[in-house]
């Protein structure tokens, strides 16, 4: 996880998790890759039995809480979030997630999700085109990047840009 390399992690939280089905942290790690990977149901999974194994456990609220924001089922992850603050009040990263949460209910515009560009429809055809970037449309590392950036926008900050 820490390396983020996300398949391997849940490859090898499923062999723990079939040696220990009942380690509730496998499964709250396991939902976090999963969330990493954009398997926002299969994270939820995971944290709905995090929690079911270990209830008492502030960490699965917070894995149920991402997993359904990122569904955009904002009530149901209030909900999460204040389950998990009654066990952990001191928890800031999960009062702030939940503020986050509060606000995206008050306001409809946040709840939008922002539009991927680089998933545009076209977006190939407009890169090919322009003299700027259609040297770079045969380089097999470029077509990766540019793969890795229609699956995770947010990802672009992890790349320099040398001239």
């Amino acid at each position: 996880m820490s390396e983020k390399r996300y398949e391997d992690a849940i490859r090898y939280y499923n062999n723990a998790i079939a040696l220990d089905p009942d380690n509730y942290i496998c499964y709250s790690n396991r939902s976090a890759a999963y969330a990493h990977q954009e398997e926002y149901n299969l994270s939820l999974k995971d944290a709905e039995k995090s929690i079911e194994l270990k209830p008492d456990w502030a960490k699965g609220y917070s894995r149920k809480g991402a997993a359904l924001v990122y569904l955009d089922r904002f009530k149901e992850a209030k909900e999460a979030y204040e389950e998990g603050l009654k066990l952990d009040p001191q928890n800031k990263g999960m009062s702030e997630e939940l503020e986050k949460c509060i606000q995206r209910m008050k306001d409809p515009a946040l709840s939008q999700p922002l539009s991927n560009p680089f998933a545009m429809p076209g977006v190939d055809d407009k890169l090919k085109s322009d003299p700027r970037t259609s040297q770079y449309m045969d380089d097999p590392d470029y077509q990766k990047l540019l793969g890795t950036l229609k699956r995770d926008p947010k990802s672009l900050g992890r790349y320099a840009i040398i001239k």
